[in-house]
């Protein structure tokens, strides 16, 4: 069935790019709290990856897609328009922090670019956004359950950004996981539309598949245009 799913938002929403949060991994992250809670952890190995596939194969509320050969979750980037948008960046640097470790027999040793040590320096925009779809084909009424798990969206959800008031699932006329009136509406590999109409697109890696971090589901992608504006 196609759908269009909305999410409605008590306040702003902290993101880095036009294209996430993706609610086919959102709904990845759902299905493993509610059917398997003990392969939910911050560094899975392949093994736990496996696994949980296997969760996600006979649960997961989200249809499947073949394009020129390639399968995917059929669901579009997030679409909406947000009134303001405020840009700053969040940081995190191991700067003397190891002058106050006691390191015992251990030779002091870590890495800024890697791991609990790492340092970053990254652009968070905040945007007030009353509301984000997506366009998806499922099962209305499972998708449903797996996204009452959901309760937050987007970055720095712990200082209480993207805070979701409800969701709302109905069926949509058309189907806009892929394509809008001849444009893509997701990610999707450049060599599989490079003969698609586009005009200032960005193309850039980027993960298309769930888990979006495994190097094996990234690809260069051609990415949608337009889907999140200025009122």
């Amino acid at each position: 069935m196609f759908l269009r799913v909305t999410a409605y938002l008590i306040n702003s929403i902290a993101v880095s790019d036009d294209w996430s949060p993706s609610l086919d991994s959102l709904i990845d992250l759902s299905v493993l709290q509610k059917e398997a809670p003990h392969l939910i952890c911050p560094n899975p190995s392949l093994e736990q990856i496996k696994e949980s596939e296997k969760y996600h194969e006979k649960y997961h509320p989200i249809a499947k897609k073949e394009f020129e050969g390639e399968v995917f979750r059929a669901c579009s980037s997030p679409y909406y328009l947000f009134q303001s948008e405020d840009a700053t960046r969040y940081r995190k640097r191991w700067d003397y922090q190891e002058k106050h470790l006691d390191w015992g027999k251990k030779k002091a040793k870590f890495s800024t670019s890697e791991g609990h040590t790492k340092s970053y320096d990254l652009p968070l925009y905040l945007r007030v956004v009353n509301s984000i779809d997506w366009f998806c084909i499922g099962d209305p009424e499972t998708l449903k359950q797996y996204l009452s798990f959901i309760r937050y969206l987007g970055k720095k959800r712990s200082y209480g950004y993207g805070q979701i008031e409800r969701w709302e699932v109905k069926q949509f006329a058309q189907d806009w996981s892929l394509f809008k009136d001849g444009l893509i509406t997701r990610p999707v590999p450049f060599r599989l539309v490079q003969n698609q109409p586009f005009q200032g697109n960005t193309i850039m890696r980027w993960g298309w598949r769930s888990p979006y971090w495994l190097p094996e589901n990234q690809d260069i992608c051609l990415m949608p245009k337009n889907n999140c504006k200025v009122l």
